[in-house]
Order: C-alpha cells, then sequence, then structure tokens
C-alpha cells in the first residue's frame, strides 16, 4: 500500500518561502483546516476540566478523566504511525475527526440538555483519546507529502506556529465565553442539591470545536488525491506489529536517539501532568474561580510557545555541543517556575512565569524536532512521529492521576514536588556524556 502524495507544480524559485507554500492549494488546504480545528482543541480543553469540576468539585476525578483519555492515546499511537505508514495519512485524519467531532456533539447535546452525567464523562474521554492515538501521527506525516523537500522546514515552521498561536488565542476566549455564559438558563443540580453553574457556556465552547473538527473534514476532503511521488518501504504483507518493532529497534540501538527519548518521557512525566491537573486548580481555588483567569494562564502558555518557535527559526543554528547546555537550561528554567507556583496567587505573575516556560519548551521542541527530522528515513516518518507523540504523552495518564491524587493533600506540595524533581532530573541529564555532543550540525 502506498501513501498519499499531493505534490503541486512549484512556482518559482526566487518567490519567498512562506509565499510558495501558501499558492500550494493542498497546502492551504491543509494549513487553514488544522488552525481552525487546533483553535477549537482549545475551547474542549478548556471546557472539559472546568465542567468536571462543575460536576464533581473534585481534583481526584479532573486528574482520572483526563488519564483515561490519554490511556488509549497512548496504547495505540505506535499502531496509529504504523497505519499511517501503510495507508493514505488524509484519509486516517479524516476518519478520526469523524469520530472525534461524533464524542464532541455527544457531549455538548448532553451538557445543553442537562442530562450529563459524570460516567459519561469517562466514556467520551476514552473514545476522544482512541481516536487521537490515529490522528497524530497522520498529521505529523502530512506535511512532507504537500510540501517540496527543500521548502519542509518551512512548511514545519508553518504548521506549528499556527498551532501555537491557536493555543495562545483559543483558550482566552474559550475561558472568556464560559465566564459570560456563567449561569445561563440551565439549572443542573449536583449531589449535595446545588445549583451547577456555568453549563452553558461549556455547553457552547464544546459546540464550537464540533465545528471546528467539521471544517478540518471538509478542507481534507477537498484536497486533491494526486498519485503518489514516493512509495512506502513497508509491504503489503508485512504485519503491523512487525513493524512498529522495527522503529523500536532502531531506537534503541542508536545511543544518542535512545538518550533523547528518555529525557523526553522524563520531562512530560514531571511537568505536563502537575500542569494539567493543577493549573485548573489553582486558578479555581486562588483566582477566584475564574474560568477566564485560567484560559489567561493557558494563552500564555501558549503565547509563550509562538514567539519560542519564532525564536527557533531566526536564531542561529546550535552547533555540536550547544544544544545540550540549552535543554538543560530550559528544564532547569521549568523545576523553578514549576516550583513557584506553590505560593503565587497573581494571574498576571502566573501567566509571566508561564509564558516563559512556554518560549523556552517552544524553542526547544523545534530544535529536537528539526534534530531528529535529519536522522530518519522517509520510510519510517509515520511511525518514528508515533514514537515522538508517545513519548511526549505516554506516561502523562499516569502522571495526571498521581497529580490529582496529591492535590487532594497539598496544592503546593503538588508544586513543590515537581520543581524539586525537575531539577533532579536536570542532574541526571548532566551526567550523560552524550547530552554535551548534540548540535544540529550532527
Amino acid at each position: 500500500m502506498t501513501l498519499e502524495k499531493t505534490i503541486e507544480a512549484r512556482p518559482s524559485e526566487d518567490s519567498h518561502a512562506i509565499r510558495r507554500l501558501l499558492r500550494l492549494r493542498d497546502f492551504r488546504l491543509f494549513w487553514l483546516g488544522e488552525f481552525i480545528s487546533s483553535l477549537g482543541d482549545q475551547f474542549y480543553l478548556i471546557a472539559l476540566p472546568w465542567l468536571v469540576l462543575q460536576l464533581t468539585h473534585s481534583a481526584i476525578a479532573v486528574g482520572t478523566v483526563m488519564a483515561v483519555a490519554g490511556v488509549p492515546r497512548a496504547i495505540f499511537m505506535l499502531l496509529g504511525g504504523a497505519i499511517t505508514d501503510r495507508f493514505y495519512p488524509r484519509k486516517v485524519m479524516m476518519s478520526a475527526n469523524i469520530v472525534r467531532m461524533l464524542v464532541v456533539v455527544g457531549m455538548a447535546a448532553l451538557v445543553l440538555t442537562a442530562t450529563i452525567k459524570v460516567w459519561m464523562l469517562y466514556l467520551f474521554a476514552l473514545l476522544f483519546g482512541l481516536a487521537d492515538a490515529f490522528y497524530y501521527p497522520a498529521q505529523q506525516t502530512m506535511v512532507p507529502l504537500l510540501v517540496d523537500p527543500d521548502d519542509l522546514p518551512t512548511g514545519n515552521a508553518v504548521m506549528q506556529g499556527t498551532t501555537r498561536f491557536s493555543v495562545f488565542l483559543g483558550p482566552v476566549v474559550a475561558g472568556a465565553m464560559i465566564s459570560l455564559l456563567n449561569g445561563g438558563n440551565i439549572n443542573l443540580l449536583d449531589a449535595s442539591g446545588e445549583r451547577v453553574l456555568g453549563l452553558r457556556g461549556i455547553g457552547v465552547s464544546l459546540s464550537v470545536d464540533a465545528v471546528t473538527f467539521l471544517v478540518s473534514v471538509v478542507s481534507l476532503s477537498l484536497m486533491h488525491a494526486v498519485k503518489p511521488h514516493h512509495k512506502t518501504k513497508i509491504e503489503k504483507d508485512k504485519h503491523l506489529l512487525r513493524s512498529i518493532g522495527e522503529i523500536l529497534q532502531y531506537v534503541w540501538k542508536d545511543t544518542v536517539l535512545r538518550m533523547v527519548f528518555l529525557v523526553a518521557l522524563a520531562i512530560n512525566f514531571l511537568g505536563y501532568g502537575p500542569a494539567i491537573v493543577g493549573i485548573p486548580i489553582l486558578a479555581h481555588t486562588r483566582l477566584s474561580g475564574s474560568a477566564a483567569a485560567y484560559g489567561t494562564i493557558i494563552s500564555a502558555y501558549g503565547g509563550g510557545n509562538l514567539i519560542g518557535i519564532i525564536l527557533a527559526g531566526l536564531l542561529p543554528k546550535l552547533k555540536r555541543g550547544q544544544l545540550g547546555p540549552v535543554l538543560i537550561g530550559v528544564v532547569v528554567a521549568f523545576g523553578l517556575g514549576m516550583g513557584s507556583l506553590a505560593w503565587l496567587a497573581s494571574t498576571g505573575v502566573i501567566a509571566v512565569i508561564i509564558f516563559v516556560l512556554g518560549l523556552g519548551a517552544g524553542y526547544i521542541v523545534i530544535i529536537l524536532l528539526t534534530w531528529l527530522q535529519r536522522k530518519i528515513p522517509d520510510e519510517m516518518m509515520g511511525r518514528m512521529m508515533s514514537l515522538v507523540m508517545l513519548s511526549m504523552v505516554g506516561l502523562i495518564p499516569i502522571s495526571q492521576a498521581i497529580a490529582g491524587v496529591v492535590l487532594e493533600i497539598s496544592l503546593s506540595a503538588l508544586f513543590i514536588g515537581t520543581g524539586v524533581l525537575l531539577l533532579g532530573l536536570v542532574v541526571w541529564i548532566g551526567f550523560q556524556s552524550e547530552i554535551w555532543q548534540l548540535g544540529l550540525d550532527d
């Protein structure tokens, strides 16, 4: 089975790189559809934890619902990458987005009709996470199939930058929407008989996300189905599990590659769970329970991410021996920044700290992705991208569940513990000799 390729006639070589990409009809459709869909995702990511809090008032519930979404995403991510390498990434994306759209439509309908129950959220989260496992590897594989190899760095930067811009814009809009519609005309009672507020705004936010999935499906369907430019080297009769084993062996046998993946796993386990679960609780308990404050903080991270990506494209290329110290510096910043949240109660100050952390993360992710793309054979790209996504999200469900349990004890303990563990990770990284040899000129 071959990969789908949609390369169109290239404009003149003297055109600006971004203009040249935007003149490609298929790339424009992909870029626009993914931007709108990513913007809608932010409405979902703000609405879901806020909905769980409104229904349960429980930090553990927030952590476990988010974890339930992450488990199938992690388990089936490598399978999603193998299927992406064997079948058409565009069709895999369309199928996954249709499933995600139906899930969100169901959630929105139940919220707006005041019939949503907590157990339903676990089911919806499970289905959504399963669809994610196939969507993300396919999405990460699309750009090399749409643009000329010479334009691949620019294409990746445009897509990553657009995603980060949506993370900057979406949460603050979603948070403001939920706050403005707080109360509404829905009179859902919780277990104690008290009226639950804010469900109309949550329902509308979920509806917005559903519409953006539809836009993405339409934009993907409008792309031309041109005969493939190159063929994958995965044979038709090769078992999917065998192809997954190949990529795992490839990474494990490469000492430097193995070290980078282990570092990514550790950073995401120690940082993302406490941030995803802890920050909404911080906003709920210290910042007047404001969804707008929560949205502002998340948007600050997205804005920092966007600037970090831009800097990664503008600053000089890191030479051999420079990438390691930069990576260590970013982890140190995360340790100090997350630890400081144990004492802070100002939306503005927290937003500034989160902005700086987002900037560092945006910069280092693009640098590491560029380094990785230079090392990996094209025929392994789908599986490698699934492994990259797995290293980013694989342990997050466990991290989220642990964070929820710790939060029931103390919010401050969660952030202090996170900071200490991240700084401990810095010590471990420093003793890995390979880290001091990394550079984009490898």
